[in-house]
Order: C-alpha cells, then structure tokens, then sequence
C-alpha cells in the first residue's frame, strides 16, 4: 500500500491540551539554550580533555633518604604509574648537605678549596659568610647533582640502601 493512500487517525483535544503541550515543549527548548554552552565553551571544554587537564594527578610517595655517596639527607617524591606499580623517582626535596660542606679542609670540612676562593673578601681582608660562585658551583657538581644524576628515574625498589627510618 501507497504511502499516500494511508488515511491519517485525527485525535481531538481540547485547546488548553494543545496549549500546555506547546507550553511544556517551549520550556524546554528554552531551558536547552540557557543551559547549553557556547562553540568558544565547548571548544576550550575539548582542548582541557585533550590536554589531560580532567585527568586526576597519579599517586605519590614521599621517602625519606640520606645519600651513600654524598651523606646529604632529602626526601625523594616517587610517583606511581602502570609500569611502576611502587613509584619512580621524580624529584628531591628538602635536600640538605652534609656537616662540614662549607669549610675548608684545611679547617676540617668537606671543600677542598681554599678559604680565600669559598667566601667573599671585603676590602679590608675580612671574609663574608657569603660563598663566591666557584664554591657554589663546586657544592652542586659534588653533592646534588652526583645524588640527583644517580637516582633520577630509578624505581623505587632502588631506593632500598638510600632510605631512611622516618622521625616517630
């Protein structure tokens, strides 16, 4: 049968029937454009997504550690992903350096440089507490990059002779 030749049911309704139905579907098309976004929200809502930026951080630890080859005491951040369960090392804080850092040799420190090339002279002979920028150099090179550049990346398993028992 011909589409054409289906007779159409005719429903009678009274007007105030006609009138709220035109009323509930006007509301709602209504509600729909106050509640939708606009083309520059819904672009900027995608580009967060594909950022990642409706992404929860991974999980992280905070391991107390003191260096076995510098004996400066810092706290590692490990950071939990699929391929490392137990966390991998992603940053050192609170790094600090071991006694006798800042002192000369000579004096019973660590710096094998001089006290003349460690502080600041004034011009009257007397030295500053502050460092020149050699001996600054020389503490970073010899202490935190040496730990840095050991546990970067590394498992937390590899932790296991660098941990230290946390203060109770």
């Amino acid at each position: 049968m011909a589409k054409h030749d289906e007779k159409e049911e005719v429903v009678t309704l009274p007007a105030s029937a006609i009138t709220e139905l035109i009323n509930a579907r006007v509301r709602d098309e209504v509600a729909k454009i106050f509640t939708a976004k606009t083309p520059d929200e819904q672009i900027a809502e995608r580009m967060r997504e594909l950022r990642g930026q409706n992404r929860p951080l991974p999980p992280e630890d905070i391991v107390p550690c003191r260096s076995p080859i510098t004996g400066a005491t810092f706290k590692v951040r490990l950071t939990m992903s699929r391929a490392f369960p137990a966390g991998r090392v992603a940053e050192m804080i609170d790094y600090v350096a071991p006694e006798g850092v800042d002192l000369p040799r000579d004096d019973g420190g660590l710096c094998d440089m001089p006290r003349e090339k460690m502080f600041i002279q004034r011009e009257d002979g007397e030295f500053t507490k502050d460092f020149t920028k050699p001996y600054l150099f020389w503490r970073y090179t010899n202490f935190w990059m040496k730990d840095w550049n050991e546990l970067s990346g590394q498992p937390a398993s590899f932790l296991a002779q660098w941990r230290t028992q946390a203060a109770a």
